[in-house]
């Protein structure tokens, strides 16, 4: 009995070290996953530091390259390296050292100070921020076969330096050079540096969004012979105080100068016949708006949003305003629209709210549903052919007719009371 117990305690004890070995192995492979794990994730770690590190040296590196540029290029910096420190006796003490490149003579040094400026790394300047494969790469701008870097100028150029593909300097005060006679698209896209720009008269177009966004743009000296103002070509030019149109020019793009809120006045020169859509809508400092006599359509939303806007003058060669062309401009008091406009689109003066008089001609052929809607304070509708001793009786009718539909858009109780006044049935209308 007490062998077969003694059997039977060994087989137990056999059978819980089985069932023991796999637990042990189980913990022992997590104890080592777990390491790995560990080990890895300190790698992570370390490789993430080091990246960290590596970009705050380049963002210190881009700093120094920044200021060093805006440093004024007639000035040197002169700096004694450290192995040059035992040559310093033997130069000339009399001598000062040199601030002024014109100045400037040439010293004749030394086989072993020849090497060790040769050796010395040169700073990177504006001239080498983009190369011509980044250009290539960049899809907005204009592309051509012969794209050249023009190191004075801080320009690429393309068509035998006729078009100027992009600006990559930092200058506050641009000066285009002579030979150029179109500025590309996005060429100066959201440059915060450039302040003032003066163009040659040999530009002749400008393209789309060539200084859109430029925040710190404040004047633009246009080219005597311009003739073309692309799409959104000075979008959001929020600085931007005047602009003084040559002569020359024939057209102004879509948006051309949407958003620029510190624009006061527009004059618009002789052979423009087409203001385009949105050109300059929501330039919220503009008040003053003079239209040359060429001019025959303003296009939709063309001044919309001009809040400040008072003063419009409509040239007698207006044939057409476009919708929403003056909606919410609500500053605007007094409008005067000559006999030769036939169109007034849908929503044209919406929401103008302080127009108190209005003066409008019968030969008017279409004045759209809601074009004068929201202008509750039109108190003084006067038909320009019934004004004076000599007016034609014969337009009496059809200028009831046009002051009705009018005062029926901007307020139905008004339309009925101008209707009892004047002994007219509303279903006149």
């Amino acid at each position: 009995a007490e062998e077969k117990k003694f059997e039977t305690e060994k087989v137990q004890q056999k059978q819980s070290a089985r069932k023991q070995e796999p637990v042990k192995q189980s913990e022992n492979k997590k104890t080592a996953s777990a390491e790995e794990k560990k080990s890895e994730t300190e790698q992570v770690q370390q490789k993430q530091s080091a990246r960290k590190q590596e970009l705050a040296r380049l963002i210190e590196e881009r700093k120094r390259e920044l200021i060093e540029r805006k440093k004024p290029k007639a000035m040197l910096e002169v700096s004694v390296m450290p192995e040059l420190d035992s040559e310093k006796k033997s130069l000339p003490a009399e001598k000062p050292a040199v601030k002024n490149i014109e100045s400037a003579q040439l010293v004749e040094l030394k086989p072993e100070q020849k090497n060790l400026l040769k050796e010395k790394p040169v700073r990177k300047t504006e001239k080498n921020v983009v190369t011509i494969d980044e250009l290539y790469a960049d899809k907005n701008i204009e592309h051509d076969e012969n794209v050249k870097i023009d190191d004075i100028n801080n320009m690429a150029t393309g068509k035998n330096g006729t078009l100027l593909i992009k600006y990559i300097g930092v200058s506050e005060i641009i000066r285009i050079p002579d030979g150029i006679t179109t500025i590309g698209k996005y060429a100066f896209n959201g440059n915060s540096s450039v302040k003032t720009v003066i163009m040659p008269d040999s530009i002749k177009q400008i393209n789309k969004c060539a200084f859109a966004q430029c925040n710190n743009l404040e004047q633009v000296l246009f080219s005597g012979n311009l003739e073309s103002i692309g799409e959104n070509a000075f979008f959001k030019c929020i600085r931007l105080k005047e602009v003084n149109f040559p002569n020359s020019i024939k057209n102004i793009g879509k948006g051309a100068f949407g958003k620029c809120n510190s624009i006061k006045k527009v004059i618009l020169p002789a052979q423009i016949k087409k203001i385009n859509e949105f050109a300059f809508f929501s330039c919220k400092n503009l008040n003053r708006v003079i239209i040359s006599n060429s001019v025959e359509i303003i296009g939709n939303g063309a001044f919309s949003e001009c809040s400040s806007l008072r003063k419009i003058i409509f040239p007698e060669s207006l044939t057409t305003i476009g919708e929403s062309a003056f909606s919410w401009c609500i500053s605007i008091e007094d409008l005067v629209i000559p006999s030769s406009v036939k169109l007034i689109g849908n929503w044209a003066f919406y929401g103008c709210s302080r127009l108190k008089t209005l003066k409008i001609s019968v030969k008017i052929k279409e004045v759209r549903d809601d074009a004068f809607s929201g202008c509750e304070n039109v108190a003084d509708i006067r038909i320009s052919e019934l004004e004076g001793a000599n007016f034609n009786a014969g337009y009496v009718k059809k200028g009831h007719r046009l002051v009705l539909r009018i005062l029926k858009q901007v307020s139905r109780k008004k339309a009925e009371l101008y209707a009892k006044e004047h002994k007219l049935n509303m279903m006149f209308m």
